[in-house]
């Protein structure tokens, strides 16, 4: 075995055949319907520190773990968005206040309840995040002459009001929110209403219009968290509407990305995964069906887009062949967890994509190992098959990739977030595959490893 540094030039190569991750290799691999979810999914996010997955439906929120399995659903009331982490503590956003719980012994508590004098001024809350001790809280309106307020509520952890921010007292300039993203690095919440998209400092306790004039349902960060990618509809002053936007959080400019030449006007929430390939989910509100031929999940791949067919195929956008209502009945969320798989929720359950690029058979040989290794292949030469193995000393992100000798990929074996352990990969050659030398590239978090094999047919 020899342990080097990737040349600059593998690496661009490795790095390339990553980013061009083929979407229409994405499959359904797993389904957990209503007797799961007991209802729709408006929200699912994938908590950082024990990598379990939380989703909240209509009165609840339910828990799936690493290895799939469903743990529980908890009663915690009507959670209104999707569920955000913070210091080892899941938060979730109801309608009249929070609920917490620590997220390795998912015993749910009322963090804090707003009585019932509150919604006398103002709606139930829609969405809300927790800036070091002070919740926001974001509240809708389905009418701006109503006596109540639409707008922006600060709590103190014991749930006094300390401030609101809304159009009636002039603090605010929308009155109904429908989706805020923390931007915990510059002090700031961003902000989609029915007017556009807006940003509100923490610091000054002031907002900014940043796209006006349209209406703005789905917020999220980019992979590397350096954009914000937002869909607004309805929107005047472009040409294409809906209009899916980039924005730069530091100057606040943004780019326009495309505009309907594909259906977004139901976009309800935004993934972009580490191929830059983009994911929107569209869904009805009301928690109603999509109507026939609407495309629950359209996807942005190397500037071509895609959607996912009746039968869960991805396909090129414009083969349309679908006119009856997708089974899925419209998605509402999306979260794209460590091991690269597609989490979407929606009216009719969860549903897990995986690009598949572990169909190779892996086996797990060993839960403790001493450390990092990547052994020779056996046999070698080889033919038909050949297996390798590797051990992990932590959990963390692993990609097992075969080169020819002149740098090209061959197969990606291993693509994906791996716990401790030992395992081994066996690789069939496929059938166009010339004999030759060709090397097995390992590379983790830490190490690259590589090791030289040799094909005969």
């Amino acid at each position: 075995m020899k342990t080097q540094k990737l040349s600059f030039a593998l690496f661009l190569m490795l790095f390339t055949s990553l980013v061009a991750q083929d979407v229409t290799n994405l499959e359904l691999k797993q389904y957990y319907g209503n007797d799961v979810t007991d209802g729709a999914v408006v929200g699912i996010a994938q908590d950082p520190y024990t990598g379990n997955i939380f989703f909240n439906a209509e009165w609840h929120v339910g828990v799936i773990d690493l290895n799939g399995n469903h743990l529980n659903n908890f009663n915690v009331g009507s959670p209104t968005s999707r569920v955000f982490f913070e210091d080892q503590s899941a938060y979730a956003i109801l309608s009249d206040g929070t609920a917490e719980t620590k997220t390795d012994n998912l015993e749910w508590t009322s963090n804090f309840y707003v009585s019932g004098q509150h919604f006398q001024t103002f709606n139930p809350f829609i969405a809300g995040v927790k800036n070091n001790d002070t919740f926001w809280m974001c509240s809708g309106t389905l009418s701006r002459s109503t006596s109540k307020a639409g707008g922006l509520f600060e709590f103190d952890s014991q749930s006094a009001l300390v401030a609101s921010y809304t159009i009636i007292n002039g603090q605010f300039p929308a009155n109904q929110i429908i989706v805020c993203l923390l931007d915990s690095i510059r002090n700031q919440l961003w902000i989609g209403t029915d007017l556009g998209l807006l940003v509100f400092d923490f610091n000054t306790k002031t907002s900014e219009w940043v796209i006006k004039d349209g209406y703005c349902n789905s917020l999220a960060w980019s992979y590397d968290k350096t954009e914000i990618l937002t869909v607004v509809e309805y929107d005047q002053k472009y040409e294409n509407t809906p209009t899916f936007f980039k924005v730069n959080p530091d100057s606040r400019s943004f780019s326009i990305e495309s505009g309907n030449e594909v259906g977004l006007s139901l976009c309800k929430s935004i993934a972009e995964d580490r191929f830059g390939n983009y994911f929107f989910a569209n869904g009805r509100d009301a928690y109603k069906e999509l109507p026939p031929g609407e495309v629950p999940l359209v996807i942005l791949s190397n500037e071509n887009w895609f959607r996912l067919d009746d039968d869960f195929n991805v396909i090129p956008y414009h083969q349309m062949t679908d006119r009856t209502v997708h089974p899925t009945g419209g998605l509402f969320s999306l979260t794209i967890a460590e091991d690269e798989k597609i989490w979407a929720g929606g009216l009719n359950g969860i549903y897990v994509l995986d690009y598949g690029t572990s169909a190779v058979e892996e086996v797990v040989i060993d839960s403790q190992p001493e450390g990092f290794t990547l052994s020779k292949n056996y046999p070698n030469p080889f033919n038909p098959q050949t297996s390798i193995e590797f051990s992990l000393p932590k959990s963390q992100h692993v990609n097992l990739t075969v080169f020819d000798i002149n740098g090209r990929a061959v197969k990606v074996l291993v693509d994906e977030f791996r716990s401790v352990g030992i395992y081994q990969v066996r690789w069939v050659p496929e059938p166009d595959v010339p004999s030759g030398t060709y090397l097995f590239y390992l590379i983790t978090e830490t190490r690259t490893s590589v090791v030289k094999t040799i094909f005969i047919k």
